[in-house]
């Protein structure tokens, strides 16, 4: 009798608990979707906060003078880059010239070459 009634106390015990998680969870999930369309909302009214911080910064931090620096910069590094390149192209130019066979000797072996055999070739 004491195991059956304890049987009972324990079913209606589980009972009253899942019906406590359900409401729980039916709770959560409201509490859930509500703040899901308060964010939705906020997005669609606000937008995202990062692009504002990061207009607020380049308002404060990128002056004229930083931008004329950015432009000098991007200038330079183009400018040395079409140096580098035509120094190449003119340097396998004067190679190709130089050589009378047209075989490519990088210019530190015609350099010594030139040491060892002082000869001018015509043309």
């Amino acid at each position: 009798s004491i195991s059956r009634w304890w049987r009972g106390w324990l079913a209606t015990r589980n009972a009253e608990l899942a019906k406590i998680t359900e409401l729980w969870v039916q709770a959560e999930e409201e509490q859930r979707k509500a703040m899901r369309t308060e964010n939705y909302r906020d997005c669609r009214l606000y937008g995202s906060v990062r692009p504002l911080r990061l207009r607020a910064f380049v308002k404060l931090h990128v002056t004229q003078e930083k931008k004329k620096q950015a432009v000098q910069m991007l200038y330079w590094r183009k400018r040395a880059q079409f140096r580098r390149q035509f120094r190449h192209w003119y340097g396998t130019l004067c190679e190709a010239r130089a050589c009378p066979f047209g075989s490519g000797l990088g210019t530190a072996a015609e350099h010594l070459l030139r040491q060892r055999f002082p000869v001018s070739w015509p043309g």
